[in-house]
């Protein structure tokens, strides 16, 4: 059978329009896709990047709180006895007002006393409860817990003679004394979520 020269021009032509495509999707293909691969690789350091700065920026705002804090203390504008009890749960409120991404401030003193204010829902949207653990003389421990609204007005209170809680414990406190520092602790189960019972 004889094969017309027309039927061998078009068999050429469509063959080399196959292989031109072929070149060109694979090629495009190809280039896209490490255009692609560098754009998203791009687009991840850009995410890490943002997250380490934002963490970075979280946690200076901590330490800057904790050693203006460290500095109030040991001047005694704020304390624990007593008489400055209520100041120092107002300088933790504030702290917590003008740094809305803080959890929660707390302080644990040597003799197993215990200071805490921390965003809680349980009695008031938005509010907050403090929780004060004072040690008496002959070492008898009390906790005393107050929750507040978002304003910092008292809600109601409670007296839990059943809390075991002791800041000497935690690795936070531990680390702290052993290095005599302002300290960060690798992440931990904290104290409440371990004991669903705890306040």
């Amino acid at each position: 059978m004889k094969i017309s020269i027309r039927i061998t021009l078009i068999f050429v032509i469509v063959g080399l329009i196959w292989v031109t495509y072929l070149l060109t999707t694979s090629s495009a293909y190809l280039s896209s896709q490490k255009v692609l691969r560098q754009h998203a690789h791009n687009i991840m350091e850009n995410i890490a990047n943002l997250a380490m700065q934002e963490s970075y920026t979280h946690l200076n705002h901590a330490q800057d709180a904790t050693i203006l804090t460290k500095r109030l203390l040991s001047a005694d504008i704020v304390g624990s006895s007593t008489s400055t009890i209520e100041t120092l749960e107002q300088y933790f409120y504030d702290n917590m007002a003008i740094n809305p991404h803080f959890a929660g401030i707390y302080l644990g003193l040597s003799d197993g006393s215990f200071y805490d204010v921390r965003r809680h829902d349980g009695q008031a949207k938005n509010g907050f409860r403090t929780k004060i653990i004072s040690t008496g003389t002959s070492g008898e421990k009390k906790t005393h817990l107050i929750w507040r609204n978002a304003d910092f007005q008292i809600v109601s209170t409670e007296d839990d003679s059943h809390d075991d809680y002791d800041p000497r414990t935690r690795p936070w406190y531990i680390k702290a004394i052993k290095e005599q520092n302002i300290v960060w602790t690798d992440p931990y189960i904290f104290f409440p979520l371990e004991n669903p019972a705890s306040p």
